[in-house]
């Protein structure tokens, strides 16, 4: 059985550990404050859960959802999120070169691929996406965590079809 990490990147990092025909399991990672312009400190914190999150779950790939910036955002929102993209896929290379992990998979899904694959609406809003995590069985406490589902659903697919 592949397990797979989905990620739904932001400040509250919403995550889902997703095998096949089993429940997920949903969190939600907050990030550790830090000033404008201090960077590193949550870009090691994030990467120090990720080493954290592999050795007790030992995944076969991670799924993130890509990161985007709406009009109300400001440039330092926009680069925590691309440094967490950044770390994701720089923990994944790292990952494929250990022994026996070779086929360590990770995908990037779009935000639109992820709404349509949980509540058939490319569009869909908050609420949308946490009933229809619902009307799944899944236990989520908030929308991050429901758009973490749907990043596993679309990653999943995407990294091994069956």
């Amino acid at each position: 059985m592949r397990r797979l990490l989905a990620l739904d990147l932001s400040g509250k990092t919403g995550w889902a550990v997703m095998v096949r025909n089993s429940a997920p399991i949903f969190g939600t990672w907050v990030a550790p404050p830090e000033a404008v312009g201090e960077y590193g400190k949550r870009h090691s914190a994030f990467r120090l859960w990720l080493l954290e999150m592999d050795m007790v779950h030992t995944f076969d790939g991670f799924a993130f959802e890509s990161p985007i910036m709406k009009p109300t955002d400001d440039m330092h929102i926009l680069r925590v999120l691309i440094g967490y993209a950044v770390v994701v896929e720089e923990y994944a290379g790292w990952i494929k070169r250990q022994p026996g992990r070779e086929h360590f998979g990770c995908t990037e899904v779009s935000v639109q691929t992820t709404k349509k694959a949980l509540t058939g609406d490319a569009y869909a809003d908050k609420k949308m996406m946490i009933a229809a995590a619902c009307r799944r069985g899944w236990r989520v406490a908030d929308d991050h965590q429901a758009d973490a589902g749907a990043v596993g659903l679309v990653g999943y697919e995407t990294l091994w079809m069956s």
